[in-house]
Order: C-alpha cells, then sequence, then structure tokens
C-alpha cells in the first residue's frame, strides 16, 4: 500500500520529468549552492553563462536577483543597481507585486550601504506601499524598519521613532523576535541622538536581554557595544568599559572584525574619559589594526573578484557558443521524452491525485477534531489559571487594607492604587493603636504572583510588630520587620527579595510625625509662612517640599539593621505623601522618558491644596496622560495625609 509520502514523492518524479525538458535544473542549482555557500564570484560567472538559455522570465528575475546580491556582497555597488533594476523591470513587465516590493527594498539597502540615504528612503518607502496594498503585515514591518533606519541616517530623528514604534508594535504582535531587536536598536539609536539617554539606554537593554534569551552571540556583541557608546554620552566610562569589553570578547570569539573595530574605538574614547591614557592609546591601535584588517579583506576579495572574472572572460565566451549547439540539441532530445510520457503522467498524475484528495480530507478530518479538543482544553486550563489569579486577587483584598478602611483609620486620605497585574506586589497599611495613627506604603520586589505572595508577609509582619512584640516607633517596627521576613526564607535558597516601604506615625494628641523608611522617602507640603523643618526643602511657588530621605537597605536584607527614626513636628494644614516608584519611573510622554521624582514633586505641589477626592482624580488624569500607549511597567501606589 502507498503511504501519503511514497505518493507525494512519485508525483515529484513524474512532474519533474516534464519540468527537466525546459530548463536545466542541475545548473541552476548548483549556481544557487555557489550563492549561498558565499562563493559570489563562482556564483555570478554560473548564473552568468545560464542565463542566455533560460526562456522563463521569472527565472530569469531571480538570475538578476542572484547575481545583483553577489556584486552587492562583493562590494560592486554600480553593478548591483543594474542587476537588481533588471530584476525589477520584468516583475513589472510580469505584474508581480510581491517581487516588486523585494526589489525595492534590495535597491534601498544598496543605496543606504553608499550612504545615499534619501535614495535609499524613496525605494523604502515604495516597499512599503506595496507591503500595504498586500496587507502583508510583516513585510510592512519590515518596510517601516528600513524607513526608520534611513531617517536616522538625516538625522531626522522623531519622524524614525514614530516609523520604528509601529514596526515594533507589528512584530510584538505577529512574534517576529529577530525583527523585535532590529526594532529596539533603531529606537535605542534614535533616543541615542536626541541625547535622550535613559531611554536610549532601556531599549538597548530590552536589545541585549532578547539576543541573551535567543543566544544569538553577534547581536549580544552589538547591544553590550550601543549599550557601552549610551554610557560614554553619560559620562559614566566605567560601565562604559564594562560592556565595550564584554563586546570586544565575543567579537574576537566570532571573528567579528568590524565589531571588534569599534568596541577598541569606543574603549580608547572611554579610557581617555578617566585619563588613562596608556590603556587609550593602546585601544586606538588595536582600532586601527582592525580598520586596517577589514580594508585589506575587502580589497583582497575584490581584486580577486575582479582578476577571475575578466582573465576568463575571453575563454568563456568560446565555451560559450560550443555549449550553446550542445544543449540546444540535448533540450531537443529531452522535449521528444517529454511528449512520448506526457499522457501517462497526466493520466497517473489525475489518479494520484483523486488518492491524495481523499487522504488528506480525512487527514485534515481527524486533525482539525484533534485540534478542536486540544483548544478546548487549553481555553479550560487558561480559564483555570486566571479564576484562580482572580480568586487570588480576593484573598489578597481580603487580608491587605482596603481603601475604605484606610480612610476610616485616617480621614483625611487618599489612596491611588493601580496594580500592573491582577494581584500586585505594592500594598498599603493603616492600624490605630493608643491614639496613635500608623500608615505605610510597601514595594514588594516584582509584581503580579511573586509580587502578591511577599505583600502578604509584610502586611502581617507590620501588625505583628505593634500588636504581638508591643512595638511602638517606627525604626523599632522596621527593624522587628526585617528580622522576620529574612527568617521567613530558607538561607540555602539565597532568596533576594524583600520590600522597600515608608512607615509612618502620627501622635494626635502631640500632632508629631515619627517615620522610618527602607528605600522610599517621605514628602511634607507646607506653607511657606509656616515653621521651617531641619530638612532639605524644595520652594516651588508658594510651598515648601520637604524630602525626609530614607536609609538605602530594603526589608528582608538578611542581616542586623538599625533603621532610623524621624520626629516631625506638624502644623496645621500640612500635607504627608508616601509612595511606591512606580508612578515616577513609568515610561510616557511624547518623547516616551520616564516621569522622574522631579515632575512627580511639581505635580502634588500643584494639587496639594486640592481635596482628597479631587487630588486622587488629578494624579490618576495625570498618570492616564502621561502613559499614553506606552505599557504600565509596575504597580502604582500613591498616599497622601493632611493634617
Amino acid at each position: 500500500m502507498f503511504t501519503m509520502k511514497k505518493i507525494l514523492s512519485l508525483i515529484f518524479v513524474l512532474v519533474s520529468v516534464n519540468l527537466y525538458s525546459q530548463i536545466d535544473t542541475a545548473k541552476f542549482n548548483s549556481a544557487k549552492n555557489l550563492y549561498f555557500n558565499q562563493e559570489y564570484v563562482d556564483a555570478i560567472n554560473e548564473f552568468e553563462r545560464y542565463m542566455p538559455f533560460e526562456k522563463d522570465s521569472n527565472l530569469i528575475a531571480d538570475i538578476y536577483h542572484y547575481i545583483g546580491i553577489s556584486y552587492y556582497m562583493l562590494g560592486d555597488h554600480d553593478m548591483a543597481i543594474k542587476n537588481i533594476s533588471n530584476n525589477l523591470e520584468i516583475h513589472k513587465r510580469n505584474n508581480n507585486v510581491d517581487g516588486i516590493g523585494n526589489a525595492y527594498n534590495n535597491l534601498g539597502a544598496i543605496y543606504d550601504v553608499q550612504k545615499k540615504y534619501e535614495q535609499a528612503l524613496i525605494f523604502y518607502i515604495r516597499s512599503f506601499e506595496l507591503a500595504k496594498s498586500l496587507d502583508d503585515t510583516v513585510s510592512i514591518a519590515g518596510s517601516l524598519n528600513n524607513i526608520g533606519s534611513a531617517k536616522l541616517n538625516l538625522n531626522r530623528n522623531k519622524e524614525a521613532l514614530i516609523d520604528l514604534k509601529q514596526a515594533l508594535n507589528i512584530n510584538i504582535k505577529h512574534d517576529q523576535p529577530y525583527a523585535i531587536i532590529l526594532n529596539y536598536r533603531n529606537i535605542g539609536n534614535a533616543y541615542k541622538n536626541l541625547k535622550i539617554l535613559d531611554s536610549s539606554l532601556y531599549y538597548h537593554n530590552m536589545t541585549l536581554e532578547l539576543s541573551i534569551k535567543l543566544d544569538h552571540k553577534q547581536t549580544i556583541s552589538a547591544s553590550y557595544e550601543n549599550i557601552g557608546e549610551v554610557y560614554i554620552e553619560t559620562k559614566d566610562f566605567n560601565n562604559a568599559i564594562r560592556y565595550l569589553n564584554k563586546s570586544l570578547d565575543i567579537s574576537k570569539e566570532l571573528d567579528l572584525i568590524y565589531y571588534k573595530q569599534v568596541a577598541c574605538l569606543n574603549l580608547s574614547l572611554a579610557y581617555d574619559g578617566i585619563n588613562n591614557a596608556d590603556s587609550s592609546l593602546y585601544y586606538y591601535k588595536l582600532y586601527t589594526d582592525a580598520k586596517d584588517t577589514v580594508f585589506s579583506k575587502e580589497n583582497r576579495e575584490y581584486t580577486s573578484y575582479l582578476e577571475i572574472k575578466y582573465k576568463t572572460k575571453e575563454k568563456e565566451n568560446k565555451i560559450l557558443k560550443m555549449q550553446h549547439e550542445d544543449e540546444i540539441q540535448n533540450a531537443n532530445i529531452e522535449k521528444q521524452k517529454s511528449r512520448n510520457n506526457l499522457l501517462m503522467i497526466i493520466i497517473l498524475i489525475s489518479v494520484l491525485g483523486a488518492i491524495v484528495i481523499i487522504l488528506l480530507y480525512r487527514t485534515t478530518k481527524r486533525a482539525l477534531k484533534e485540534n478542536v479538543v486540544i483548544s478546548t482544553k487549553l481555553k479550560t486550563k487558561n480559564d483555570d489559571i486566571t479564576d484562580s489569579i482572580k480568586y487570588a486577587k480576593n484573598i489578597q483584598q481580603g487580608l491587605l487594607s482596603t481603601a475604605e478602611k484606610f480612610k476610616a483609620n485616617i480621614p483625611n486620605s487618599f489612596v491611588m492604587f493601580k496594580p500592573k497585574d491582577i494581584v500586585s506586589g505594592d500594598f498599603y497599611w493603616t492600624l490605630n493603636q493608643d491614639n496613635k495613627q500608623y500608615f505605610a506604603a510597601v514595594d514588594c520586589t516584582g509584581h503580579g504572583v511573586p509580587g502578591a505572595m511577599m505583600s502578604i508577609i509584610g502586611h502581617t509582619g507590620l501588625t505583628r510588630a505593634i500588636r504581638e512584640y508591643g512595638l511602638t516607633k517606627p525604626n523599632e517596627i522596621l527593624n522587628k520587620l526585617n528580622l522576620m521576613v529574612s527568617s521567613t526564607f530558607d538561607k540555602e535558597q539565597e532568596i533576594k527579595d524583600g520590600m522597600d516601604l515608608s512607615l509612618c506615625m502620627i501622635n494626635n494628641d502631640t500632632k508629631i510625625l515619627s517615620c522610618s523608611m527602607a528605600n522610599n522617602p517621605v514628602y511634607i507640603i507646607s506653607n511657606k509662612n509656616e515653621t521651617k523643618l531641619d530638612y532639605k526643602g524644595i520652594e516651588i511657588e508658594n510651598k515648601i517640599l520637604y524630602k525626609i530621605e530614607a536609609n538605602k537597605q530594603y526589608i528582608g536584607c538578611g542581616e542586623l539593621y538599625d533603621f532610623t527614626n524621624h520626629e516631625i513636628q506638624l502644623e496645621e494644614g500640612d500635607r504627608v505623601y508616601i509612595f511606591s516608584d512606580g508612578f515616577p519611573d513609568q515610561f510616557g510622554g511624547e518623547k516616551g522618558k520616564k516621569y522622574m521624582y522631579k515632575n512627580f514633586q511639581k505635580f502634588l505641589t500643584k494639587i496639594c491644596d486640592f481635596s482628597e477626592e479631587d487630588q486622587l482624580t488629578a494624579l490618576k488624569n495625570e498618570f492616564k496622560t502621561w502613559t499614553l500607549d506606552e505599557e504600565q511597567i509596575d504597580d502604582v501606589l500613591v498616599i497622601g495625609v493632611k493634617l
């Protein structure tokens, strides 16, 4: 009995008999093998010998394509443009929209490498328009990336960002990881050109993270190089040297001469930045050696190509004439054989085609049934996981403080709480004890489920420190919480999770604020004409914002630590703000930058005289307006209390 594989193989053999009568497949494939083995000189010669006998216009177009790209790889850009243009003309005559788009793209790439960026941009745009007409989303993304790259070279960076972010959204949607790497890299370079260096560093780090995930060493090397260049721009020369050395190590390992050259040049600049003249000179010499290597290698390859091409041209012309006569005779013999077999082929294909259709129908029907079962199982599993997380949210909300409970304990207050995922790593806590109002804003390691697990430990620990251990001062509570969190985990597992937090206590009798903080500060906003506090203040219009600095240590550090206690006499109308880093660190705005603490301070000062409800509304609107199309990167928590 015939298996499906045997049937398809037989059809391929029978159809091939007819094809062999029209073209010499062996010679064509031989030329293609030379091309794919990067033996471009020999590939050009084989394709040019074969072309005069080919009659199929689509195959002739393919030959022009292969020859054009071979010339491009050899550095003969004029001949590359000539052959790709011939390829383009054939596709236009045949109304092959796909082929026309590819030709436009290839011409753009050739002009790009010649630094003729305006001409490159014209062809990239034409390719993009054709991809849109075909609704080919992957090609649209590729063309947008090329357009953005050309605009970067023309210093039209803001326009480039628009094209590159569109390409990135498409590639993320269609899971194109290598294209995403190119998008991230170009976006990072655009921000670097615009001197928006924190955003540039963010996208180059995204490039590095994805490259490491794919284990693609060449793009890992390039990412280290790009990050090093950004650190040079920020004058952080030590970090620049660290990343550039990583790039250099990989470029040496893979013999990436160009990356080695660029890394050495930038290392020379970085060492010059820290006034290390010997190392700067050493890497500059390595740079010039690598540059000479690139030049001599390219020169040798191109010279060798010219010698081979023109020394053999006369001999080839004589051979071609003889081959032409032999191949015409062989082609006639093959055509006669094919006519004799044609009727048999048609009959066999018809019978076998019917068998294939029946088998495919049965196979497809069975596969569809299996797919329905698998799809149903996956959907059920996904629904189960989502339902479990939603139920975990209910448990978390039941255990932790609610906005209503917080408002009940501290009437003149508001809480802005915006988790990134269904469950959150940020949480807020409050407790009234002996006419004292305790409240805290806590940021646990991570977000989602891991952060939520830490939040339960933190919430329970704060309550136990007061009610079970009888502690009253915020620093004593943090010291105890630090030990409780550290002892929760097995030391052998080396878990580094913990939490940053601001803990405050207001004595209702004395109006004294006591606070102690792990990494997160406390802001106090007063009127200018009020009593000055003994802390660093920032004057903004008629207000002063005092920043009470936190200890630079996280809760759960695994060691004994004595947190600082601050005691501050508050006046009527003073406002206290505590928060996590989610709001200031959020990317957004027209330039895709972080919101930053400076802007956060100004905005709090601007709205501090509003009612608590209006402050909450203003913060929500500001966050939404700033974020635009950017993804929320972390949980967001802001608490405001008015005395």
